[in-house]
């Protein structure tokens, strides 16, 4: 069994618009190099894969390939779908035989994740773990292309629907990290509140983001 992790990176300067209100440009990007950082640290202190392909077209996004020893892919087109599945062919080209495809925006993933998602998909063809907001965060499996993904909007139902009329067997793994991406300023509330030890939520304890929340709230007449 080889089995390869793809993480799919969003050209930064479009990443996490919904930020803008509490993050300068400059600061959206780096959080999202933050948040990738967290996931390739876990998905490398899992030790349980033989790769890691980063599909995307930064340059950040390729320096930060290079630090955590993936192989960095410039993807082909716009599209999320697209890129996986050219990431997924190539993965193929390079004989893996299970592939766990990776959203970038979950800080608050870690190594026990990546091991029950590789547990659980000892069993099951396909292993779907799903978002707060029903999309899919992580998605493993093996073989690799026995279904397409469908990154959208509901993906998870729109995955979950696919198994079953192909009758293919799978597996749902919930986890309070692997669920929570970060898409809001409620969310970065959310974030800081847990208290967690990852790259994101250093960098908005250094940029005072609690303060910067609440000036924003008072200014909208809104609370989280």
């Amino acid at each position: 069994m080889k089995r390869v992790a793809i993480v799919p990176v969003k050209r930064l300067p479009e990443a996490k618009t919904r930020l803008s209100q509490v993050l300068l440009p400059n600061e959206r990007k780096l959080i999202t190099e933050m948040m990738l950082k967290d996931v390739l640290q876990a998905l490398r202190n899992s030790q349980l894969l033989d790769g890691i392909t980063i599909i995307g077209t930064d340059t950040s996004a390729k320096r930060l390939a290079k630090k955590y020893q993936a192989r960095f892919v410039k993807e082909p087109s716009v599209g999320l779908n697209a890129s996986i599945e050219y990431a997924t062919k190539l993965s193929l080209k390079y004989g893996a035989t299970s592939v766990l495809v990776v959203l970038a925006d979950i800080p608050l993933i870690d190594e026990t994740d990546i091991k029950e998602a590789v547990r659980l998909g000892l069993d099951a063809a396909v292993v779907l773990s799903p978002s707060r907001a029903e999309g899919t965060n992580a998605l493993l499996r093996t073989p690799p292309e026995v279904i397409k993904t469908e990154y959208g909007h509901g993906s998870f139902v729109n995955h979950l629907r696919r198994v079953q009329e192909r009758g293919i067997s799978f597996k749902t793994l919930w986890t309070p990290s692997l669920s929570f991406d970060v898409d809001t300023p409620g969310d970065l509330w959310e974030l800081l509140q847990r208290r967690a030890n990852t790259h994101t939520s250093k960098f908005l304890e250094e940029i005072e983001m609690r303060k910067r929340l609440v000036r924003y709230w008072r200014k909208i007449k809104r609370v989280p």
